[in-house]
């Protein structure tokens, strides 16, 4: 037990004494207490089910398929068409995925880059015209105020 450090040298010495005989024991226990922070495999179902959000943006949606696919083992052809199936029907990159087929997941990926610095760049854009358009608008003074007058008879 010299080995142990930090957390799991703190959960070793809460152990009641005399509680563990061996290293089964010891590795049994370990496990239930710690099950919770081991990762799980992801599955080529995770993979074909994971789905773009309406509004969700492409860098977050490959970031969730690159953490499954780096846990699975799949062909870069089946993993390039779970890639664009994934992606919202509306994407410009689902849209280039289908026009101009990569060879290669890594190529795929490569391409969803410049999409994703294209999103961002008119996110930003859009964001900067919007807060100028508010400025400008609160910049003019507003009109006068002319009440019609009445005529009387």
């Amino acid at each position: 037990m010299e080995n142990l450090s930090g957390l799991a040298l703190g959960w070793f010495s809460r152990l009641e004494a005399h509680s563990i005989d061996n290293y089964n024991q010891l590795s049994t226990a370990f496990l239930k207490h710690y099950s919770l922070f081991i990762q799980h495999s992801a599955t080529n179902a995770d993979l074909w089910t994971l789905a773009q959000e309406p509004t969700e943006t492409l860098r977050s949606y490959i970031e969730k398929f690159r953490a499954i696919i780096s846990r699975i083992t799949v062909l870069d052809e089946a993993a390039v068409l779970a890639l664009r199936n994934g992606l919202w029907h509306e994407s410009p990159f689902r849209e280039e995925l289908m026009k101009y087929k990569p060879q290669t997941l890594e190529d795929a990926l490569h391409r969803a880059i410049t999409f994703i610095e294209i999103e961002e760049d008119k996110a930003a854009f859009s964001k900067k015209h919007t807060s100028t358009k508010k400025s400008s608008s609160k910049d003019k003074e507003p009109d006068e105020y002319y009440e019609p007058r009445q005529l009387y008879d």
